[in-house]
């Protein structure tokens, strides 16, 4: 017997890793195993009573609603004792009703089960920018034959329609040694995607009045690391957010000329602020500096304002800056060729040789997923959480990018905002922004006035070619 009843059956459906949970009309949840083993995460919410899309699923399979309305209808039809034992519920619910009236009331209910299956059928498909429709089988081929192609191991990526998640797949393999495969609780690194989510951060400190996007930094807290040069007091937290800062990518790694001389590992000015694009994790470092002085906190402790003030106001379940117990039992491994590899020999992305997991790196150590990091993009579509002024600051074309840099030539973007690129299309404006880690690659993008857009994390060194076949794909519909 199949105890679930109609009235509520379609209330709420969780999954916590494998599991499927339906609410009967007590108000208890049965559990049922549909796929798989159980694994501890959170519990997220599918609301299928307001979005009838297959997006709760488990490594390649889906708990769709079409899935469930069968079941419920199987019960029903399959013999007359089940109908039988439909209709006594009726009885009990509206004893005065006439037995007649509850046959028909049976019926009614049958053909609205049967209409939210033809409407799933409607709905489930995937709508491009340019109008078109992708079926999800045809979305699903797409991504294997990709992952096959590229020899991507693993992939978690989520699809935004109309501002709501409409499509999910966690797939592939964590680490091809061990043949681990990603789930739905996989963490990966999502690097330079972490400066949007600091952006945001940024800017609802403006909107509290902790900072002004023009006030030079250091009149808030001077930076030692860079005094010798007047030249770093030009720096604004606009100027950080749009790449002028003058400073190199990273000290370590984009070494100043020999003509400078430089030691290693101090920091430099390649121009001064404010006059060129320079694309700079180290400026996005100073300005959370500042903000970890104003708040009276530190790098280490940062992680909780951005908890605080983005991560839970956006439903961000699973995204952080620092480490913690959930990332490292959840952590991919990160791949380059194909093979296992650690950057600079650690699991975690360490841009100075005295950090670890404790460090709140704004610019490269955001580590989550694609759904966490979806609602984020959704939330910036639909401006949640920041002032009108501010939010028209965020995404406003802030400095014009020059031809020949590679976010020009490669992604076609045109400006800069405050923490995120800006392209111009046919198709209306397009905000975007890309990660590379090496062996952690991702990319986000929407359209706002669509509401459509996606986001992407993979374990390995092919996410920017995956980027680009993505991108026309969904945009296109080939």
């Amino acid at each position: 017997m199949f105890p679930i009843y109609l009235k509520t059956a379609w209330r709420n459906i969780t999954r916590p890793k494998g599991y499927y949970s339906l609410i009967n009309s007590l108000g208890k949840e049965r559990t049922w195993c549909i796929l798989g083993d159980r694994t501890e995460s959170n519990v997220d919410k599918v609301h299928f009573a307001r979005v009838l899309y297959p997006v709760a699923t488990v490594g390649r399979h889906e708990l769709s609603p079409v899935r469930v309305t069968g079941w419920i209808m199987g019960w029903l039809l399959i013999n007359s004792s089940n109908r039988l034992l439909f209709l006594q519920f009726l009885q009990r619910k509206f004893v005065n009703i006439d037995f007649k009236i509850q046959i028909m009331f049976s019926k009614i209910i049958l053909s609205m089960l049967l209409l939210l299956v033809l409407g799933y059928r409607l709905h489930a498909q995937i709508q491009t920018v340019s109008g078109r429709v992708i079926p999800i089988a045809a979305m699903d081929k797409f991504l294997h034959q990709q992952m096959d192609s590229l020899a991507m191991p693993g992939l978690s990526i989520a699809i935004i329609n109309h501002g709501k998640i409409v499509y999910h797949r966690a797939i592939g393999i964590a680490n091809v040694d061990s043949g681990e495969p990603i789930t739905d609780s996989s963490i990966f690194e999502a690097a330079s995607l972490s400066k949007p989510v600091f952006a945001y951060l940024v800017m609802k400190m403006v909107d509290q009045h902790l900072l002004n996007l023009d006030t030079p930094l250091y009149k808030y807290m001077p930076y030692p690391d860079i005094e010798k040069d007047e030249r770093y007091k030009l720096i604004t937290a606009r100027i950080a957010l749009t790449h002028q800062t003058g400073f190199p990518n990273w000290r370590y790694f984009d070494m100043a000329d020999s003509s400078m001389h430089v030691k290693y590992g101090d920091l430099y000015m390649k121009f001064t602020p404010g006059t060129k694009f320079y694309y700079s994790g180290e400026g996005f470092l100073y300005l959370a500096k500042v903000i970890a002085y104003l708040k009276g906190l530190t790098l280490q402790t940062l992680e909780t304002l951005y908890e605080a003030e983005v991560a839970r106001p956006l439903g961000m379940n699973h995204a952080w800056f620092t480490g913690n117990a959930y990332i490292n039992k959840y952590k991919a491994s990160g791949h380059v060729n194909g093979k296992p590899y650690f950057y600079n020999g650690t699991p975690w992305p360490i841009s100075f040789p005295n950090w670890d997991s404790s460090y709140f790196n704004p610019a490269a150590s955001l580590h989550t997923e694609a759904v966490g990091y979806a609602h984020f993009v959704i939330g910036l579509m639909k401006h949640k959480g920041l002032s009108s002024g501010s939010y028209r600051e965020m995404m406003s074309p802030q400095i014009m990018l020059p031809k020949d840099n590679t976010n020009v030539t490669e992604n076609g973007d045109t400006a800069w905002g405050l923490g995120i690129a800006i392209a111009q299309t046919k198709y209306g404006t397009r905000y975007e922004h890309g990660g590379n880690n090496n062996n952690f690659q991702s990319a986000f993008l929407f359209y706002k006035q669509q509401q459509n857009g996606y986001v992407f994390l993979t374990n390995c060194d092919k996410g920017s070619i995956f980027n680009k076949r993505l991108r026309e794909f969904l945009t296109e519909g080939k």
